[in-house]
C-alpha cells in the first residue's frame, strides 16, 4: 500500500530544477541505453531500459532502475523519494535541488552497494552528449564514498525535461558508460538524427541497436 504524503519546499526552485522537471515519471515515459566500457571501445556494448510501468498517488513504478521500484520525484523541491515495502517507509533517495558540491546520502535498502552512500551534486550546467542528442543545463550526481570497489553506480545526470540521459557504474571489468539511445517522455520521442556520426570509428554492429538497415546509410568515410 502507497501513501500520500506533502513535501513543504522552503525555498522556491527556478523554473527545471525540481525532481519532477529532471526525471519525469509519467506514466509509459521508457528511455534505452546503450552500456559500453571506455576502456575497451572496440567490444560490443548492450542495451538496457528504464521505464515506468505504472503510477499511483503521485508515485511512479519504475523498472529498470536498481530493479523495479516505487519512486516519487517531487514537483515541488529537488527530493526523490524511495517506498520500500519491506520496512513499510519512504526514504530520501537524491536531492537534486542543492548547490554544486553539496553532498547528500543515498537510501536503498534493498540495494547494498547503493544503500547509504554519500553522493554530492558535481555540476548543475553540464553538457552531455548521447545518441539520442545533446543536452544542456543538465545536473550530474556523483558519489563520493563508495560502499563496494567492484560494484554500484558511480555517477547520474539529469537532463530537464528528458531524465537520467546517462549514469555509470563500476563492475569487475572495469567502470561502464550508460548512454541514451531513445527515449519517450510525456509524448516526445529522442531519438539519433545523424547517428552515424557518434560511431565514427568503432564496431559497425553497433548501429544495430537503432534498428536501421546498415546498408540504406551513408558510409562513415562519405559522412567524414
Amino acid at each position: 500500500t502507497l501513501l500520500a504524503f506533502t513535501i513543504l519546499a522552503p525555498v522556491a526552485l527556478a523554473e527545471g530544477s525540481t525532481a519532477r522537471d529532471l526525471w519525469p515519471l509519467s506514466a509509459d515515459n521508457e528511455w534505452d541505453y546503450l552500456v559500453t566500457n571506455p576502456s575497451q571501445p572496440n567490444q560490443k556494448g548492450y542495451q538496457v531500459t528504464i521505464e515506468v510501468t505504472r503510477t499511483a498517488r503521485g508515485w511512479s513504478r519504475v523498472s529498470g532502475f536498481l530493479g523495479e521500484n516505487w519512486i516519487w520525484a517531487s514537483q515541488r523541491t529537488g527530493r526523490v523519494w524511495l517506498w520500500d515495502s519491506s520496512t513499510f517507509r519512504f526514504y530520501p533517495l537524491f536531492d537534486l535541488g542543492l548547490p554544486t558540491g553539496s553532498q547528500f546520502t543515498v537510501n536503498m535498502p534493498s540495494a547494498s552497494c547503493f544503500h547509504g552512500t554519500l553522493w554530492k551534486v558535481a555540476d548543475r550546467n553540464a553538457t552531455v552528449d548521447t545518441s539520442a542528442g545533446s543536452f544542456e543545463n543538465c545536473v550530474r550526481i556523483e558519489i563520493v564514498q563508495n560502499a563496494c570497489s567492484d560494484a554500484g553506480m558511480s555517477s547520474i545526470t539529469f537532463a530537464p525535461g528528458v531524465g537520467i540521459v546517462e549514469y555509470r557504474f563500476n563492475s569487475i571489468a572495469g567502470q561502464q558508460v550508460a548512454s541514451l539511445l531513445r527515449a519517450t517522455v510525456d509524448g516526445t520521442t529522442y531519438e539519433a538524427q545523424v547517428w552515424v556520426d557518434g560511431f565514427a570509428g568503432q564496431d559497425p554492429s553497433l548501429y544495430e541497436y537503432f534498428g536501421v538497415d546498415r546498408n540504406s546509410l551513408p558510409s562513415i568515410t562519405d559522412r567524414q
